[in-house]
């Protein structure tokens, strides 16, 4: 027996052409429900935390390798 009351989460770009394309699927297959919901706003402050560790990581690498030059050249004198 085939469950024809299923329901799913997806998430998609929110664009007119992503909904419009989830509207025409939902049609050819005879349904009537659809909701849309607009994306949660992120905070500011995950942006920008998220945003600037690759430069932290980065910063941090070419510290530890400058670092380990300037050891080396002490011990070799």
């Amino acid at each position: 027996m085939k469950d024809e009351n299923k329901n799913f989460v997806t998430y998609v770009p929110f664009s007119e052409y992503s909904q419009s394309r989830i509207n025409d699927a939902v049609t050819k297959l005879g349904k009537d429900i659809i909701t849309v919901e607009p994306p949660e706003k992120t905070s500011g402050w995950v942006t920008f935390f998220t945003s600037i560790i690759p430069f932290v990581i980065i910063f941090i690498l070419f510290f530890f390798i400058f670092l380990f030059v300037a050891i080396r050249k002490k011990w070799k004198g």
